[in-house]
């Protein structure tokens, strides 16, 4: 989910030597990622997120977030992971905070009429974790659930799961930090990501 860390966790797998898309794709804000979780919307684009997935081999961020059962079924065997924060609270937080940077905010309630309740970002978050953790019930070795803020040593951890045999010996990059979150969706998508 959004401010759990999922550009970390692309930029980690990038150092990995992955080939991960890990910046938001902004032609999915005209289906409105932000909103739900219902992969419904993105049906009509099913082509087109097919073929954009084909350039990589690692994914985080939007749209991607939502459609692992999507890309489970496209690349039988891929493993996931799903990151964490250590409260709702703290969740909710940052995605408010993030929503009123980016000009969400505003677009919700034009559309709208008023904002979300803090309620449904917490209904949201906790939905998409359990969706996520009961789609891989029965397949544990699949899945790897973290959150950065707490984990000791999230390299090894994440190496492990990925089956890379070197762990860096470098600090974990903890990307999208709140204050460069503009600068960077838009270097990614210059970049073509």
């Amino acid at each position: 989910m959004f401010k759990t860390g999922t550009t970390t966790l692309g930029v980690a797998l990038e150092r990995l030597g992955f080939r991960p898309h890990h910046w938001f794709w902004s032609q999915f804000e005209r289906l409105a990622p932000y909103f739900d979780l219902d992969t419904k919307k993105f049906e009509p684009m099913a082509d087109e997120i097919r073929e954009r997935a084909e350039r990589f081999d690692a994914f985080a961020d939007a749209p991607w977030l939502f459609l692992y059962r999507e890309l489970d079924a496209w690349y039988p065997g891929s493993l996931f992971v799903l990151t964490v924060r250590t409260s709702t609270e703290q969740l909710v937080d940052a995605q408010l905070a993030q929503w009123d940077r980016l000009g969400i905010m505003e677009k919700w309630i034009e559309q709208e009429g008023a904002p979300p309740p803090r309620e449904w970002f917490e209904r949201r978050y906790e939905e998409h974790n359990r969706n996520v953790r009961a789609y891989f019930r029965d397949r544990p070795e699949d899945l790897l659930e973290i959150c950065w803020e707490t984990e000791r040593d999230p390299w090894s951890r994440l190496c492990s799961f990925v089956g890379v045999d070197d762990v860096p010996d470098e600090p974990f990059p903890h990307a999208n930090k709140a204050p460069h979150l503009a600068q960077a969706l838009s270097a990614g998508e210059r970049r073509g990501r």
